[in-house]
């Protein structure tokens, strides 16, 4: 018996065929051979002994063709040969941002005039629409498609039909169909402004108590955006939307306010330079009164500070001195009396 065991072959493996595969590897698996002690498998001139019935093979080429074999070893004869041939994927193309509410999903792929179709999917493999490919560069066109939900991820990919009977997809770029970014600044009725952030180059709808105003395209770089009301008062609502293609994705409103602010006076000695101090709120300007003679007002030093030249107008602890907050527009928003001390 044992004679007769070591002068048989092993079979060739059944169903040796393609688990997966990627762009730079491929999973082959075959059925279970009797008597092997272990298989040959070679692929790419590379041959490896396999104790199981899996191998996968890294570092290929993508959008190459292998071709690999695989027969059982007894520990004294060989097996037949099972042979099957795969082509590894294009690498994933490289997809723009996609803005919900843009025309097309814009890509660009491998130069090769046998990439023609992009085919574009939800998360879950389910297809959804199929663009064009023309020189590496490639659109889909998704403007009104119901499946395209702002805010959700999608796979693109570009198929590689030099085969037309065995088309094969590379591998999947993920995508988010973004809805545009959008931040508003308080408007007050001093400054009349309407400004804030949104997708850098993107454009904005400013509306003023249901009336639309007027479209702004934003920074290209920042995204930042600035419009300036003819006229408003206190109460009045600003609706700024963002505007991509035909519809308005996102928006934020604000209700035009009345300027505020305070500020905090450090004591001063005199003949020392500057009289310092804080502020809050709408604060822009200061200015300087020295016995009820006002100085010119000079913008505040940083966000949260201020500093304002003395040294030679305040000269005596008798001196009645202020310092005196405006707003952009120099509406005056407080006044503190400044206690001075000898030097």
């Amino acid at each position: 018996m044992n004679r007769l065991w070591q002068n048989k072959h092993p079979e060739a493996p059944r169903n040796f065929h393609v688990k997966e595969f990627t762009a730079t590897s491929i999973t082959f698996a075959w059925e279970p051979v009797e008597l092997a002690r272990y298989y040959v498998f070679k692929v790419n001139g590379v041959i490896s002994n396999v104790s199981t019935n899996e191998i996968t093979v890294n570092n290929l080429t993508p959008k190459t063709k292998y071709t690999a074999s695989v027969f059982a070893f007894s520990g004294f004869l060989n097996g037949e040969k099972s042979e099957v041939t795969q082509k590894t994927r294009m690498k994933m193309p490289t997809v723009g941002e996609y803005r919900y509410g843009e025309t097309y999903i814009l890509l660009d792929t491998d130069d090769d005039p046998n990439v023609m179709r992009a085919p574009i999917s939800d998360v879950d493999g389910n297809y959804i629409a199929t663009g064009s490919v023309t020189n590496g560069k490639g659109k889909i066109y998704v403007l009104g498609n119901a499946k395209i939900i702002a805010g959700h991820d999608y796979l693109v990919t570009v198929t590689d039909e030099t085969d037309p009977n065995n088309k094969v997809a590379s591998m999947p770029a993920r995508i988010t169909a973004k809805i545009a970014s959008l931040s508003v600044h308080d408007v007050t009725v001093s400054d009349k402004v309407v400004s804030g952030v949104t997708d850098p180059n993107g454009q904005v709808r400013i509306s003023q108590n249901g009336t639309a105003k007027t479209v702004v395209t934003a920074d290209a770089t920042t995204g930042a955006f600035t419009f300036t009301l003819s006229s408003c008062v206190v109460g009045d609502v600003i609706l700024v939307e963002t505007k991509v293609g035909s519809i308005y994705p996102s928006s934020k409103t604000v209700t035009v306010r009345d300027t505020s602010g305070s500020i905090t006076v450090n004591n001063y000695t005199l003949n020392t330079s500057y009289v310092t101090g804080t502020y809050t709120g709408d604060v822009v300007n200061i200015a300087l009164e020295v016995n009820s003679v006002l100085a010119t007002k000079i913008k505040v030093l940083s966000e949260t500070t201020y500093q304002y030249y003395s040294k030679g107008v305040i000269t005596s602890e008798m001196d009645s001195a202020y310092i005196i907050a405006y707003d952009s527009a120099n509406k005056q928003l407080d006044k503190k009396k400044i206690t001075i001390n000898k030097a």
